[in-house]
């Protein structure tokens, strides 16, 4: 039996560990049955892709499946509104596809057959290649990575500046009042 799924969105998304590599991250609304499947394959999958009149269509990709509340932008009340999932794919941006024709992805065994028994994925390489000149995308984040990027470290010490100048400012006025 096919198991096929409508693409709701499509946006593009950079994680800061993948250094300038833009990726596709497509919305899906899942099923008991695509919930099950992510479950036994440790929230990877390989889909096929038809519909989008771009490269996309007719590959076979491997990604990682999350709620779209713990996607990039972060926004928990979009997934509890929608009940979409994300599936970040192992392939480089190619570009949005028509708004008509968002396409479907058919869910694949790891081994690119239609699903019917999942079996353990193997690990899946983190970075794949992507197009030289492909546009920079932000924010940057990945929902995963435990510790700071740098504009997290740029904003923290920016805001630690400014209490030092506003405390020496201030000692500064008081001693001249004193």
């Amino acid at each position: 039996m096919v198991v096929q799924y409508p693409i709701k969105r499509w946006d593009p998304v950079q994680f800061s560990s993948s250094k300038l590599a833009i990726f596709p991250m497509i919305y899906i609304e899942p099923d008991a049955e695509f919930i099950s499947y992510i479950r036994k394959n440790n929230y990877k999958i390989t889909v096929g892709i038809e519909g989008t009149g771009k490269s996309y269509d007719g590959r076979k990709l491997r990604g990682t499946v999350d709620r779209s509340s713990v996607t990039p932008s972060c926004r928990p009340n979009y997934y509890v509104k929608t009940g979409l999932y994300v599936i970040t794919l192992e392939a480089p941006w190619e570009g949005y596809p028509l708004p008509t024709s968002l396409g479907r992805i058919e869910l694949l065994d790891m081994d690119g057959l239609p699903a019917g028994s999942p079996q353990q994925p193997p690990p899946i390489k983190d970075t794949p290649p992507t197009k030289a000149g492909a546009p920079a995308v932000s924010p940057t984040h990945s929902p995963t990575h435990k510790g700071l990027n740098l504009p997290w470290i740029l904003g923290i010490l920016g805001g630690i500046g400014a209490i030092l100048i506003t405390l020496i400012l201030l000692s500064n006025r008081k001693s001249s009042h004193g």
